[in-house]
């Protein structure tokens, strides 16, 4: 019967995928718990009630965890995520041939990446469970009496269909018919963990069978088995540990082993208030993933939610793949890079032979392994013009961006209505007297009304006051904020007060409450 402890046991359970923060994983869990539920229904192992009281809980998890999900929606739609099933082939997975490692795990060698010769991420190519769970899983699929046996069953061969992907017809039939939205979220190779727990289950069903009526000595002797097994197979492989003399890795005090290199960077950028931005040239992708870690700001990164029109401004001097969110600097004659406050360039140097030759990028230090250039033609990341230009949408933001004619330091690019300005000459002066992550403080002197251009992102949630009179930000240059200013001393304030923050946040305790409410009840 109905069990109010448990719908909130499993609606807890499933506001911890979402809480995760792995959308690939979490789209396994819902399909699966839901999937399972239809087939007790169906198979009449369960009352068809299952069903909705499991669509409940999911929709229960979902208003539980909004403090975090709405953001995260929010994000994913003004980044590349929805677009990025439009590079997904058809449908990635497991390959047929991994399920060799069910038996033997390092079949494929993939213990030792230097005899590994298969294309495939070698990390999917093992299952391995232990040859005491495997025998177990047999025997519970062919001789458990369970009621449970044949849906776990079939449960079982859907995971592993799911989790196999393009290797089958039907994997990559279903996955090309979805539309490319709901592709990209879709890793079929995640549908390991849903494959692996059935697994499981059947393994319990085989241990009960075989158990049943022995000695408490044989659990126990199976148990110690299965657990030597996995660790001696699965312990310090390439999955979970790596050497650090093999791959230095970067830390707060170190980059890929040198602390030298990271000390002499901050000292560079931290010269300005806020720190100048560093642009890696064919150099370690690491300056981008570890920026916010290292504190040394980068005008790029290589994550997986990278606000879309940023990266539409990056592909415009950068160079990488359609589907990547990590576009390198390539042109070095951009303006670009100097409206977005990329002050220093490092580049990977072996030798003491320059890494580049260029005129507007001055060599300015030596480090280990890397040599460091200083952009002569660098913007502040506020400063004020005197001239604007009206795009009536981001393509043709982006197309006026682009343009050689283009001057980053005397004029802009608005989004929207035009505000006036009547400064095409020196705009005026910005100085900067607080700059945190949450709230920026600058101070403004034009003879004239100017407009603040500034290099940060344009984001819902941000909000402006000119000497605290509430003030409209504009979308300036396709992706960053820009703010009309009046004529003489003004001070201005921009401050991240995001709205859906607490839109979630109230919906998180009004279902924290309930769940509360039914385990007091359960």
């Amino acid at each position: 019967g109905f069990r109010w402890r448990w719908l909130a046991g499993l609606t807890l359970a499933l506001a911890m995928s979402f809480l995760a923060g792995f959308p690939a994983v979490t789209t396994v869990v819902f399909a699966s718990s839901l999937g399972l539920a239809c087939l007790l229904a169906v198979l009449r192992r369960a009352p068809p009630r299952l069903v909705l009281w499991t669509a409940a809980a999911t929709i229960w998890a979902g208003l539980l965890s909004s403090v975090q999900l709405l953001p995260a929606l929010e994000l994913a739609r003004l980044s590349t995520a929805y677009s990025r099933g439009q590079f997904a082939g058809t449908g990635g997975g497991v390959p047929l041939v991994a399920l060799v490692s069910l038996v033997i795990p390092n079949h494929h060698q993939i213990f030792d990446l230097s005899r590994y010769k298969l294309p495939w991420n070698p990390t999917f190519l093992y299952l391995y469970c232990g040859l005491a769970g495997l025998g177990c899983a047999l025997i519970g699929l062919i001789g458990s009496p369970s009621r449970y046996r044949t849906p776990l069953a079939l449960a079982a061969m859907g995971a592993a269909l799911w989790m196999l992907g393009e290797s089958t017809p039907v994997g990559r039939t279903v996955f090309l018919w979805l539309p490319a939205a709901l592709r990209s979220p879709l890793y079929a190779e995640f549908a390991m963990v849903a494959f692996q727990l059935a697994m499981a289950a059947l393994a319990a069903l085989g241990s009960e069978r075989l158990l049943t009526g022995r000695r408490a000595a044989f659990p126990i002797a199976l148990v110690v088995l299965a657990a030597v097994d996995l660790i001696a197979a699965g312990s310090s492989r390439i999955m979970n540990t790596f050497r650090i003399q093999d791959e230095p890795a970067v830390s707060l005090a170190e980059f890929e082993g040198s602390a030298e290199t990271l000390e002499r960077v901050r000292a560079l950028v931290n010269q300005t208030n806020p720190p100048a931005r560093l642009e890696s040239y064919r150099d370690s992708m690491r300056w981008a993933n570890s920026a916010p870690m290292i504190g040394i700001p980068t005008a790029g990164g290589n994550d997986p939610l990278a606000p879309a029109r940023i990266l539409d401004v990056r592909r415009l001097f950068g160079r990488g793949q359609p589907w990547l969110r990590y576009w390198e600097l390539a042109d070095l004659d951009s303006r670009l890079p100097d409206l977005l406050n990329v002050r220093y360039l490092i580049s990977w140097a072996p030798t003491a032979q320059p890494a580049l030759e260029h005129p507007d990028w001055i060599r300015v230090a030596d480090l280990p392994g890397h040599q460091i250039y200083e952009n002569r033609r660098v913007l502040p990341r506020f400063f004020l013009v005197g001239r604007l230009h009206r795009a009536p949408d981001k393509q043709a933001a982006l197309s006026a961006l682009r343009s050689p004619e283009f001057d980053p330091r005397k004029e802009a690019i608005v989004e929207g209505h035009l505000p006036s300005v009547s400064s095409p000459g020196a705009a005026g002066q910005v100085r900067v007297l607080a700059y945190e992550l949450r709230e920026i403080l600058l101070e403004t002197e034009a003879p004239a009304p100017a407009f603040l251009v500034t290099s940060e992102s344009y984001y819902p949630g941000w909000r402006a006051w000119i000497d605290d009179r509430p003030a409209e930000l504009l979308l300036t240059n396709v992706a960053f904020r820009g703010l009309a200013i009046p004529a003489g001393r003004r001070r201005i304030r921009m401050r991240f007060e995001p709205a859906i923050l607490w839109l979630g946040l109230t919906l998180s305790v009004l279902a924290t409450g309930g769940l509360a409410g039914a385990l007091y009840r359960g």
